[in-house]
């Protein structure tokens, strides 16, 4: 499990709203404080102290974990609140299979390409009004339907969580964990990011922790995706099953996708795909060979 602490917890976005409270509530989360120091979970039949860092951000691994009844206290034994109600545990230790999605331009349009047109549709488009990539929606509802867990890990910071959330859970997405980069203060967005490598660290942390368990990577071909997935499958090419690169119209990684096919020619699908047509065939065999329904 992982998470973030901030020392005020007012930071709420409404799914539908207005243009103009998504823009205040966005802002503000680039202007609270994190909580830095000692954090105690409780749970029905156990409890753990962990410490969060100086981006406010806990992480531990538990088999134990009642959802229900998580609780947390700071170390001055202050209940500290939850202020969404995105569900906090998810069971993926049986499942064969595991969904690793990108978000942005892989299930939620956010035109990273398009600076100002990404600022946009960041800081002033309620949840209601963000557009889902039909072509990728297709083929996660398949899977969702085989029972075939997913995972989202983004490049995008953690003050973007309650949007992320709203947008899974108002377009009845699949849900799962949301993997993001640390809490980030105005001070330091203009600071040098690591994004790349914070995919791939995510990523790698997740498949070890299930040796084995087959994975799908989803991504776009619009910025980091495809190095991150050329990287983690060089590394784990005994547990990627399947890639698939959304296209975006972008031309900048069409080399690193040209190896990408090369890794994958022999036993690993893969797709670099427009149209949900094109990786229809390969979804329908991972939901015959990976439903936990059948």
């Amino acid at each position: 499990m992982s998470g973030t602490v901030l020392r005020k917890t007012t930071l709420t976005q409404d799914i539908e709203g207005s243009w103009w409270g998504t823009f205040k509530n966005t802002v503000k989360t680039y202007f609270s404080k994190s909580y830095h120091g000692s954090l105690r979970v409780f749970w029905e039949g156990g409890n753990l102290e962990v410490n969060t860092d100086r981006q406010g951000k806990f992480s531990f691994f538990t088999t134990s974990l009642a959802p229900s009844t998580l609780t947390f206290e700071t170390d001055q034994s202050v209940g500290v609140e939850q202020i969404l109600s995105y569900p906090t545990a998810f069971e993926m230790e049986a499942s064969p299979y595991i969904v690793i999605s990108d978000i942005d331009d892989t299930i939620l349009v956010s035109k990273s390409e398009k600076f100002f047109s990404k600022i946009w549709l960041m800081l002033f488009r309620q949840t209601a009004k963000r557009n889902f990539v039909e072509e990728s929606e297709k083929a996660y509802r398949r899977l969702s339907t085989a029972g075939i867990p997913f995972v989202y890990i983004s490049a995008s910071e953690q003050n973007l969580f309650a949007t992320i959330a709203n947008f899974l859970t108002f377009h009845e997405l699949p849900l799962g964990p949301i993997f993001l980069r640390p809490y980030t203060h105005w001070k330091d967005l203009l600071r040098a990011k690591a994004r790349e490598n914070y995919k791939v660290d995510r990523m790698t942390k997740l498949i070890a922790h299930f040796p084995g368990t087959r994975f799908a990577l989803f991504g776009d071909d619009s910025q980091q995706d495809p190095l991150a997935f050329k990287t983690i499958l060089e590394k784990y090419p005994h547990q990627i099953d399947a890639v698939f690169i959304r296209k975006t119209g972008s031309d900048n990684n069409s080399e690193i996708i040209k190896h990408l096919r090369t890794l994958t020619e022999s036993s690993i699908h893969f797709s670099h795909y427009a149209d949900f047509e094109e990786i229809e065939p390969i979804i329908n065999k991972i939901t015959r060979d990976y439903s936990i329904h059948s």
